[in-house]
């Protein structure tokens, strides 16, 4: 006999959509440029980022933040497409995306990326935190 073998479904899709609500909270900071409210939504004591090669954890990943938005003047377009959450339990969330931004550096450089985002968050302290972000770019 089984009991309880069915989660919540109003829990899991509020759940879902706090997580929902955490990301594009981030993506509007960064979009903004504003390192607190970008860091706000990390938990870099509690994970790791990967992006590309490059594998940071702790105090790494605020440097790589701080530096990243302190080089550019400004976002021409941030396009999130194809998000996808998954619960995995009531604190782990696995939001997957596909992406497109555009960004202009202080230097006159000009980038555009596309490609794909894997984010882990986790619900510390009442609050949905990203403790893993992995991507890959097309070009």
């Amino acid at each position: 006999m089984i009991l309880f073998s069915c989660s919540n479904p109003i829990s899991e899709v509020d759940s879902e959509q706090e997580v929902r609500n955490t990301f594009n909270e981030f993506v509007e900071a960064y979009k903004r440029l504003d390192i607190v409210a970008v860091l706000s939504h990390l938990s870099p004591e509690n994970g790791f980022m990967m992006l590309q090669t490059n594998h940071l954890e702790g105090e790494e990943i605020t440097t790589y933040f701080v530096e990243s938005i302190s080089q550019t003047l400004a976002f021409e377009f941030v396009e999130i497409t194809n998000l996808e959450i998954h619960m995995m339990s009531e604190e782990i969330a696995v939001l997957r995306c596909n992406f497109s931004e555009k960004y202009i550096l202080k230097n006159g450089g000009v980038y555009h990326f596309e490609g794909a985002s894997l984010y882990v968050f986790q619900k510390i302290a009442s609050a949905w935190k990203i403790v893993h972000l992995a991507g890959a770019v097309k070009n």
